[in-house]
């Protein structure tokens, strides 16, 4: 069985918060994908993440919002 895989490309400071660059592989969709998140007031968003918009697996999102917020608290550091 494949796993999820994401990697963080790079995280740029704007004047509202964090934007996230991010791709990845959805194991359950057997396809790659990118995406362009943002992080502002702690609350983190973006297409891949909105599971209405099905861009992602839900079992990818929950990845992708751990390695993502792990990311942030790194930079951060």
């Amino acid at each position: 069985m494949e796993r999820h895989l994401i990697h963080v490309d790079e995280i740029k400071e704007t004047e509202k918060g964090l934007v996230i660059r991010i791709h990845g592989y959805d194991a359950e969709q057997e396809r790659e994908f990118t995406s362009i998140l943002t992080y502002e007031d702690g609350f983190l968003r973006g297409d891949c993440l909105n599971p209405k918009m099905r861009p992602v697996s839900r079992g990818c999102i929950t990845l992708v919002k751990t390695k993502v917020l792990e990311a942030i608290a790194y930079y951060k550091n």
